[in-house]
């Protein structure tokens, strides 16, 4: 046998090093032009969302008002939607623009029923705004014969409580994007 063949392993063997420094930043477009050279590459990928496959107006006005808000290019790619022609901050991707706020303090949604949303939130100087969405007010909208209302009822109740409370506090961080579960109801 060769040496190689007979070397215990230790536990050390199975843990890769890994490195504390981060790639190089990719370039950043800096001017129009320069964005849609960058989103016409972009929107052939199969890694953008599909909505913006090959269509890299739609891809660049997603990353200029993600820029906006805050979000780098990458992010805003997966929190900006556009439904109905509006571009619209869905997901996580509004909340986490409301945390990255220096006058953001906290959130609380453990209220949060089956069949009411409640959110929370305390800025900065601010007293704290306290947000309901109840089933009630789902099913006079006319959401409740909605799919994703049928499927996840208490995550959209929430999802509205939020986006109000969110509006409501953080106005001037949002920069009055919409969210796309409201503009998505609009049709």
């Amino acid at each position: 046998m060769t040496e190689a063949s007979t070397a215990v392993a230790t536990p050390e063997t199975f843990v890769p090093q890994v490195s504390k420094q981060r790639l190089p930043t990719i370039a950043a477009p800096t001017n129009w032009t320069e964005l849609m050279q960058f989103c016409g590459d972009l929107a052939k990928s199969s890694l953008v969302p599909k909505d913006f496959r090959d269509k890299p107006a739609d891809l660049a006005i997603a990353i200029s008002m993600g820029n906006e808000v805050g979000l780098h290019w990458t992010h805003a790619i997966q929190s900006i939607a556009v439904i109905n022609g509006r571009p619209s901050l869905w997901g996580d991707g509004a909340l986490a623009v409301v945390m990255a706020s220096a006058d953001f303090e906290w959130i609380d949604e453990n209220e949060s029923t089956e069949a009411m949303g409640v959110t929370i939130i305390k800025r900065r100087g601010m007293p704290q705004l306290r947000y309901e969405y109840t089933l009630e007010m789902a099913r006079t909208a006319g959401y409740l014969s909605k799919d994703t209302y049928k499927q996840n009822q208490k995550a959209m109740l929430q999802r509205r409580a939020r986006a109000r409370c969110m509006s409501a506090t953080f106005a001037d961080a949002l920069k009055g994007i919409a969210f796309a579960e409201d503009v998505y109801q609009e049709k």
